[in-house]
């Protein structure tokens, strides 16, 4: 690409005029042309797939009085002081199951996973006081209550401080009072 683009003199990484990409669209080199978007990631969709409202609105249930147990890349800044609102005030413990580990989580997965079973939305509008979550990213039980418990990731990907036996990991979450996992 990058010759195709020093034949054409067109300079690379740089958005086209239009003559550039009705000269580029011309080369028999290049077969599809496509606007680039950079990604964005919600969760906005999960709401829906899982249908949320039912539990909700027909039920009542918003996860209230639950203690769940999440063991995974970490959460968000790892600092409960700095921690994202969808989250603050309702982890009740947390354990880095790794030898200098930390609980910050260096890849999004663990936030991710913690956002959709127990965000509370507020950071795209929900209000926890009325159990008002309609419109946001709030996960499937934003009331529970929080025991993190994370693992590190090395260079190449394995997953460190899993251990063996994932009892040991059950029985830490559970002595913190977590009865889901």
């Amino acid at each position: 690409l990058q010759q195709l683009f020093t034949q054409l003199g067109i300079a690379p990484k740089q958005p086209l005029t239009a003559p550039q990409l009705m000269t580029l669209a011309s080369s028999a080199a290049v077969r599809w042309i496509e606007p680039r978007f950079s990604p964005r990631i919600f969760n906005d969709r999960a709401h829906t797939i899982m249908d949320i409202d039912a539990a909700w609105l027909n039920h009542g249930l918003y996860g209230a009085g639950q203690i769940v147990g999440i063991t995974d890349s970490g959460l968000d800044t790892g600092d409960l002081q700095t921690i994202s609102p969808d989250f603050a005030g309702r982890i009740v413990a947390t354990q880095v199951l790794s030898a200098g580990g930390t609980l910050a989580d260096e890849y999004g997965h663990g936030t991710h996973v913690t956002g959709s079973l127990a965000g509370a939305g507020v950071r795209s509008g929900a209000d926890p006081t009325t159990h008002s979550y309609g419109g946001s990213f709030a996960g499937v039980a934003p009331e529970a209550s929080l025991v993190i418990q994370a693992f590190e990731v090395n260079d190449s990907g394995a997953i460190q401080g899993l251990g063996n036996d994932p009892y040991q990991i059950f029985a830490q979450a559970y002595a913190a009072g977590a009865r889901i996992h």
